[in-house]
């Protein structure tokens, strides 16, 4: 997984040729600094191009439902980069749409917050860069949800 821009936020082309020709026969994905990309169209048809196996995003918005149109756009015919997956904010309640508008691969959490079960709280202190993190909650993949995931996507390839 890579992503690399230039200053002018386009897929750097030129990084992207070293890294395509070091991963070989390796499937190459390319990771939301896609959404941060000037023009997402000319980015994905340079990906494309590059041989770019598949390509994350939430539409160049926070998350994938706010960037459905966009996410439309991009995998209508003659735009497609097929697997095109979609990050942040998939879930069970919003999957069927994105599967409707032929998205068909997904990335998803699946996933809640939780507190952690540790007592002793360290306070002031943080283990990251961001001093406003927080140390003590864990995130945890909820197999209910992905079970629910999973059956709403063979019930969509069964039609």
């Amino acid at each position: 997984m890579t992503g690399v821009l230039t200053v002018d936020g386009d897929v750097d082309m030129s990084r992207m040729e070293k890294i395509m020709a070091a991963a070989g026969p390796l499937a190459v994905t390319f990771h939301r600094a896609f959404d941060m990309c000037a023009n997402p169209f000319n980015a994905l048809k340079n990906l494309a191009d590059a041989g770019v196996a598949r390509v994350l995003t939430s539409g160049q918005k926070a998350d994938a439902a706010q960037g459905l149109s966009i996410i439309m756009e991009l995998i209508a015919p003659g735009g497609m980069l097929q697997p095109l997956w979609l990050v942040r904010g998939v879930r069970a309640n919003n999957l069927q749409n994105f599967l409707d508008a032929g998205v068909r691969e997904v990335h998803s959490s699946a996933g809640v917050l939780l507190p952690s079960p540790m007592r002793y709280r360290n306070q002031g202190l943080s283990m990251s860069a961001d001093i406003q993190a927080d140390e003590y909650s864990r995130y945890r993949v909820e197999g209910a949800a992905v079970a629910e995931m999973k059956g709403i996507i063979v019930r969509h390839q069964a039609k």
